[in-house]
């Protein structure tokens, strides 16, 4: 979680936390690349790997929560 932090601190994304998750979350595009998302948001790759790998994680978690 450390990591994900240093991201968000270093590209200056608090500010876009919803842009970030209506792109990701969106229903008009049932996939994307992630240079796309590196151009969108200016990240380098590497980094937004991390980034939408926790995001994943969350959702999916919460995902499992809402339907225990």
């Amino acid at each position: 979680m450390e990591k994900f932090k240093e991201i968000v601190k270093k590209y200056g994304l608090e500010s876009r936390a919803d842009e970030i998750a209506d792109y990701v979350m969106s229903s008009d595009k049932k996939c994307f690349h992630i240079k796309d998302f590196c151009v969108k948001f200016g990240l380098k790759e590497e980094d937004a790997s991390h980034l939408l790998d926790v995001i994943y994680k969350a959702v999916s978690a919460r995902e499992k929560f809402l339907s225990e």
